[in-house]
C-alpha cells in the first residue's frame, strides 16, 4: 500500500513538472543591446511627451512615481527582466520584428497622438504587450 502512494506521488510530482516546463530563452548578445536602445529611445520619447498638465491629472503623491517611470534608465532596468529582452517564447524572430515595428510607430506618433492613446491602438505595439505578458 505504502509502495503504491509513493509511486503515485513520484508519478503525480514528475507529470506536474513536466507540464509547466519553462518555455525557451534565447541568449542574444546582440538582440540584447538593441531591445535596451529601444526601450531606452521608446522612453526617451515618452518621458519628452510628459507635460506638467499630463502630471496634474495625476494624484499628487504619484506625480513623482509617474515621472520616474519613464526615465530610460529605468526602463532599461525593467527591460531587462522582461519577456522581449530575453526572448522568452517559442518564436524570437517575431518578438525582435514585433519589437522594431512598435517601435517605429512610436517614434512616428507626436505626442497628441500618444496622449490621446494612439500607443494602445497600434497592432505591432499591442502584440509586443501580449507577448511582454505571455499571452503570446
Amino acid at each position: 500500500m505504502k509502495k503504491n502512494i509513493l509511486l503515485f506521488l513520484t508519478l503525480t510530482l514528475f507529470f506536474f513538472d513536466c507540464k509547466k516546463q519553462k518555455q525557451p530563452e534565447f541568449n542574444d548578445p546582440d538582440w540584447r543591446r538593441e531591445s535596451l536602445e529601444i526601450s531606452y529611445n521608446i522612453c526617451e520619447k515618452l518621458e519628452s511627451c510628459l507635460t506638467q498638465d499630463d502630471l496634474s491629472k495625476i494624484k499628487k503623491g504619484l506625480q513623482n512615481y509617474a515621472k520616474s517611470e519613464v526615465k530610460p534608465e529605468k526602463c532599461n532596468e525593467k527591460t531587462k527582466k522582461s519577456r522581449v529582452y530575453i526572448l522568452t517564447g517559442e518564436n524570437p524572430q517575431k518578438i525582435k520584428e514585433v519589437s522594431r515595428n512598435c517601435y517605429l510607430e512610436i517614434q512616428k506618433f507626436s505626442c497628441e497622438e500618444i496622449r490621446a492613446g494612439a500607443i494602445k491602438s497600434s497592432i505591432p505595439c499591442e502584440e509586443m504587450r501580449k507577448i511582454q505578458q505571455g499571452i503570446e
